[in-house]
């Protein structure tokens, strides 16, 4: 494969955001599952950088990044829970310095660990989704022209494209309709939309 077409593929506006936004969040993640997780999910954009230029995969990125943003907080309020329990549960303290120590915790979200599993559970279940859709032949010209298919602009979208060049050429086609300029900008109008005014 061509250096230039997998230097473009790699470096592609929408590879370059799913890359640094699932490294932002690795960099802001404390749990170790959560680590893990998300450097598998970068091992996979790597294997694979079309994943990002994909709707399903852009999706499945994006949603990977905010499970990892959401368990920052929540672990906080995990370890806290975890915390208050094995204080609740030690022998050795007093009921005023057990009092004492999970006052020190502050408020206790109790469904935190609950919320932290379940959030572990699906960010480890999106990930392994995202790995299976790697392809380690993304540079195969049959599965780079489908994602370029999927990439191009809708017929309405072109027919508005069509029409905003027919409306900007309007004034210059009413003077003088066949000189050069003027034809060649009509003409791409008519390619774009099929001729549909």
């Amino acid at each position: 494969m061509n250096t230039t077409i997998t230097d473009a593929i790699t470096g592609h506006r929408d590879a370059v955001a799913a890359r640094d936004g699932l490294r932002r969040t690795l960099q802001g993640a404390a749990q170790p599952a959560a680590r893990d997780a998300l450097t598998r999910a970068l091992d996979a954009l790597s294997t694979d950088p079309t994943l990002a230029l994909t709707l399903d995969g852009r999706r499945r990125i994006d949603l990977i990044a905010e499970m990892g943003r959401q368990l920052k907080p929540l672990g906080r309020q995990a370890a806290a829970g975890r915390a208050h329990s094995r204080i609740h549960a030690d022998p050795a303290l007093t009921g005023p310095e057990r009092d004492a120590a999970q006052n020190r915790l502050g408020k206790i979200n109790p469904a935190a660990l609950a919320e932290e599993d379940r959030i572990l559970a699906r960010l480890d279940d999106e990930v392994a989704q995202l790995t299976a859709a790697a392809r380690a032949d993304w540079r195969d010209p049959a599965h780079l022209a489908e994602i370029a298919r999927r990439l191009l602009p809708s017929p309405l979208a072109l027919a508005d494209i069509a029409a905003q060049v027919r409306r900007a050429v309007g004034s210059a086609a009413a003077v003088a309709p066949y000189e050069p300029e003027v034809r060649r900008l009509l003409d791409l109008a008519d390619a774009l939309d099929g001729g549909e005014r």
